[in-house]
């Protein structure tokens, strides 16, 4: 004996479903998108070559065309491409900027222990009292180890940390959730990124002066090192600001 199956469904209250342009289906949508008139053909058939030709030069350029090493630097000079040979013979100053080439561990010890934890707490292993207190340890190791001048490590000023410290506090002040933070933050990153690095030393050196008094007045040296601090710092807390984005929240 069967039971019939009572239906919540009212038959015949439903819109029929139109059928596919010349029942074509996706192929007629793209037909009438990309290809519906006169105009609308010579437009696509002209932005198809264009992105073919620049793929195809950037592709010459970075790719087929291109130096990857070079010891002496001649090839580099008359290749018609990239020159990718500077990326393996700069790359320590690429990644570490001016920190002194013997004590660059520090620095790349800096990176890993930042990048472990980092992927750590991205994975929610910890409570959220352990994951401020590692931040906490993570931030007081590092102003250590670029510092030195404890446990036998040698003292290094701040003009060769390549502004680090700032660049990770100007990329922590942008996403925060304090506005007034947030919004001397972006207007240091984003005014300091639009000026050439040439104008900022050319203000730190020459025209600073003139606005403050002779008891705060410095050395010449002092003031472009900072203003080059204060330059890249800016420039590296968008990278920074960047990694943070890629961490889901929490």
């Amino acid at each position: 004996m069967s039971t019939a199956i009572d239906s919540f469904a009212e038959i015949g209250t439903g819109r029929p479903r139109q059928p596919a342009p010349d029942g074509l289906g996706r192929f007629a949508r793209i037909k009438s998108r990309y290809f519906g008139s006169f105009g609308t053909s010579v437009l696509t058939i002209v932005l198809t070559l264009a992105i073919a030709w620049a793929v195809y030069s950037f592709l010459r350029w970075g790719v087929f065309s291109t130096v990857w090493y070079d010891p002496t630097a001649a090839a580099c000079r008359t290749a018609d491409g990239a020159c990718w040979a500077v990326i393996a013979e700069k790359y320590r100053v690429i990644l570490l900027g001016t920190y002194p080439y013997e004590e660059q561990w520090r620095s790349a010890l800096i990176i890993a222990i930042w990048v472990v934890w980092a992927v750590l707490t991205a994975f929610r292993l910890f409570s959220l009292c352990l994951h401020l207190v590692g931040w906490l340890v993570i931030f007081v190791a590092t102003l250590v180890l670029m510092r030195g001048g404890i446990f036998g490590l040698s003292y290094m000023g701040t003009d060769a940390w390549g502004g680090l410290p700032l660049a990770v506090l100007l990329a922590l002040g942008r996403r925060s959730t304090f506005p007034v933070v947030r919004f001397v933050s972006v207007a240091a990153i984003e005014d300091v990124r639009g000026i050439p690095l040439l104008v900022v030393l050319f203000f730190g050196t020459l025209i600073l002066p003139l606005f403050l008094p002779p008891s705060l007045n410095f050395d010449k040296l002092i003031r472009a090192e900072i203003g080059m601090i204060v330059f890249f710092a800016a420039h590296a807390a968008e990278v920074i600001r960047g990694g943070l984005q890629a961490v889901e929240d929490g």
